[in-house]
């Protein structure tokens, strides 16, 4: 419908998920948090690129993890490339809102706006 003007970000804790998951639990804390630091950089070409050097130092011991990283990575940084910061971009770079408002639809109001709440209070 829209063709090549559509801007696509993907979600940045589901990244992290996917990545780690290919992992051995030793190895879990120290990826985590280098992702995170790399998808909280303001320069999305340096986090990118950081984000390659990972992916080239995981590949001997965890293809899996590297493979999963490189896929879709450009898509990682979208809402920096466009200058959008601070809560609107942790916002716009989870699919976790577009998941509550889903299944608030699917559930109803009450239990979806008990969904909502117990996400709030969750990242506070």
């Amino acid at each position: 419908m829209f063709g090549t003007n559509v801007l696509i970000q993907r979600c940045q804790i589901h990244k992290r998920r996917n990545v780690i998951e290919h992992l051995p639990e030793a190895e879990r804390a120290w990826v985590d948090t280098k992702l995170a630091k790399i998808f909280a950089d303001p320069n999305p070409d340096r986090g990118e690129q950081a984000a390659r050097d990972l992916a080239k130092a995981l590949q001997r011991k965890h293809p899996g993890a590297a493979a999963s990283l490189r896929e879709g990575l450009e898509q990682m940084f979208t809402v920096a490339r466009l200058g959008v910061t601070a809560t609107l971009a942790k916002t716009l770079t989870s699919s976790n809102p577009i998941v509550i408002l889903s299944f608030s639809f699917d559930h109803g109001c009450e239990l979806g706006c008990r969904v909502v709440d117990t996400v709030l209070d969750a990242a506070a």
